[in-house]
């Protein structure tokens, strides 16, 4: 038999497992590497804290079933969620919002993500989306239960509305 041959044959073979391993997720990286997803839907009542008089609350259609919806405030805070994850570990992560097609007129609801070390405002025009998860960025967390995102329903606009639904995290 030919050395050459097998040679060839054996590098071939190995670039296929090779490749076959990275799609298949096989990265070879440890646990305190491997990504974690958290999702924060309104089905949680203690991780989807509301604020505000209830009356004021509508139900709607959204992620997992349904979203909460609001008329916008044009001078103060009168309604708000914080989604407060529950982390595992800290680190950077991908946070993205739900925005369900309907109830999502606004052109200015601001999410705020607090973490350990800073704040951040990331405003977003929701009436460009309809059931479509939306970036916000990406966020250093320090994993602890003083973290959260939060959307209220001041605006500084009148006659629209708002839409507070699921929010996802992915650690990279």
């Amino acid at each position: 038999m030919n050395i050459a041959k097998i040679t060839r044959s054996a590098r071939f073979m190995l670039s296929v497992v090779l490749l076959l391993g990275a799609l298949a997720g096989c990265s070879g990286s440890n646990d305190d590497e491997a990504n974690i997803s958290l999702a924060v839907d309104d089905d949680d009542s203690s991780r989807f804290v509301m604020s505000g008089p209830a009356e004021t609350w509508n139900e709607g259609e959204g992620y997992n079933g349904k979203s909460y919806w609001k008329a916008t405030s044009l001078d103060q805070v009168r309604n708000g969620v914080q989604w407060r994850p529950t982390f595992t570990k800290g680190g950077t992560y991908k946070v993205q919002v739900y925005i369900p097609r309907d109830h999502s007129g606004t052109l200015n609801a601001k999410y705020t993500i607090v973490t350990s070390a800073q704040t951040f405002t990331v405003p977003v025009n929701q009436s460009l989306f309809a059931n479509e998860w939306v970036l916000l960025g990406e966020f250093a967390f320090a994993g602890n239960d003083t973290e959260y995102i939060e959307l209220t329903d001041f605006t500084g606009e009148h006659g629209r509305e708002i839409a507070f639904d699921a929010i996802m995290l992915d650690r990279k």
